[in-house]
């Protein structure tokens, strides 16, 4: 066993009120994880609608301690590096995390 594994997800989301601020249309979202190793993992989604185009995030994650530590980099858009209108460009950082 070399600890590869392959997750995938969904999520639609429904805008049910026409209050300020809320979405103008459903929202969907597809997208996975591999891991071709117990420390490496990789992910690519899709997201279309709600008050946003379409997007493709992408990701990479290691792990490192058993688990215990974990530290990567990641996009909101793929596409957003080869393209000169609308980029998106975000960035995140976590310290404190828990697991159970």
């Amino acid at each position: 066993d070399n600890g590869s594994s392959l997750k995938a997800g969904f999520d639609l989301i429904l805008p049910v009120t026409n209050g300020t601020g809320t979405m103008q249309s459903a929202g969907i979202a597809v997208g996975g994880e591999f891991s071709p190793v117990k420390w490496v993992h990789l992910q690519l989604g899709f997201t279309q609608g709600g008050n946003y185009g379409s997007k493709i995030p992408i990701g990479v994650y290691f792990t490192v301690g058993e688990g215990a530590y974990e530290f990567g980099v990641s996009s909101r858009d793929l596409v957003t590096f080869f393209r000169d209108n609308e980029p998106t460009i975000s960035m995140a950082f976590g310290f404190l995390r828990f697991r159970f």
